[in-house]
C-alpha cells in the first residue's frame, strides 16, 4: 500500500498519466498476497510450535538483537517467574 498510494495521488494530481493505472493495482495485489502468506505463516507456525512456513526476520532490531527491546520483553513477558519458598522443602 505504501508504494501504490503515491502513484495514485500523482495520477489524481495529473502529474502521472492514467495509462499506468494498472501498476498500483498489481502492487496492491502483491502486498495483499504477502500479507495473507505472513499472517497464515504466523498462525500455522504458532499452532504447530515449529516452523512450517518460513518467515523473514524483523527489519529493525535493537543492539541486543531483539526487535522489541529489553524493557518491553521484561515488562510483558509471558513466562511466569519461579515461586520463592521460605526455606521449606515441602
Amino acid at each position: 500500500m505504501d508504494v501504490a498510494l503515491p502513484i495514485l495521488a500523482l495520477m489524481d494530481l495529473g502529474i502521472l498519466s492514467h495509462q499506468i493505472s494498472y501498476i498500483p493495482g498489481w502492487l496492491l495485489l502483491a502486498a495483499g498476497i504477502c500479507g495473507i502468506y505472513l499472517a497464515s505463516a504466523i498462525v500455522v507456525n504458532d499452532s504447530f510450535g515449529r516452523t512450517l512456513y518460513p518467515n523473514p526476520g524483523p527489519l529493525v532490531k535493537d543492539k541486543d538483537g531483539s526487535m522489541l527491546g529489553k524493557i518491553y520483553t521484561e515488562k510483558y513477558s509471558t513466562t511466569k517467574p519461579a515461586l520463592k519458598r521460605d526455606g521449606a522443602d515441602a
